[in-house]
């Protein structure tokens, strides 16, 4: 495993990995057969997990699926608390399509592929579905949230600070249910 690293000026320079294997190719390198993992199953998708259980089965490696987070339990001192940045609403001339047309295309999909809700999980997703910026992670413009599309309503539950007054009136057309 290798980095390249260029200059781009004096301020800017671009770091990228290589070789960097899969999280599977590692866990066969470096576990034992017969071995045992925790995984939170919270923090990995379906896909990935089951990937993960086909890889490992081959060594009789084996995954045990923690009901909580170990980390969380651990870490109580000293972990920063969350962010208190607002909330902005990012523009129709910035992000090209609005809201309303967003979920009117998420929900004609939901239906093409017989789902009746939509779990939105990833950070850049809710922040480009809502047409919402944050700072809750450094260099970064989303905030710490999920989200949640039926066919017929919309929720919406940032984890940090939200300009509530704000956020509202910019998702009322869209059939946000209540609580956020």
């Amino acid at each position: 495993m290798y980095s390249i690293s260029i200059s781009v000026s004096k301020s800017v320079r671009i770091c990228r990995m290589q070789d960097v294997p899969d999280i599977n190719t590692f866990l066969l390198k470096y576990l034992p057969a017969g071995a045992s993992v925790g995984v939170d199953p919270f923090v990995h998708s379906l896909s990935s997990i089951k990937k993960m259980v086909d890889a490992l089965n081959a060594r009789n490696i084996t995954l045990k699926f923690l009901s909580y987070n170990l980390i969380d339990k651990i870490w109580v001192n000293a972990r920063p608390s969350l962010s208190q940045s607002p909330i902005r609403i990012h523009n129709l001339e910035y992000s090209g399509k609005s809201l309303s047309d967003k979920l009117t295309e998420i929900r004609k999909k939901m239906l093409e592929n017989k789902s009746s809700h939509l779990l939105l999980t990833s950070l850049d997703n809710v922040a480009w579905t809502f047409n919402l910026r944050g700072a809750d992670i450094s260099f970064s413009p989303v905030f710490y949230a999920y989200a949640l599309i039926t066919t017929g309503e919309t929720r919406l539950r940032n984890l940090s600070q939200l300009n509530y007054v704000l956020i509202f009136i910019h998702l009322r057309p869209c059939n946000l249910a209540s609580p956020m």
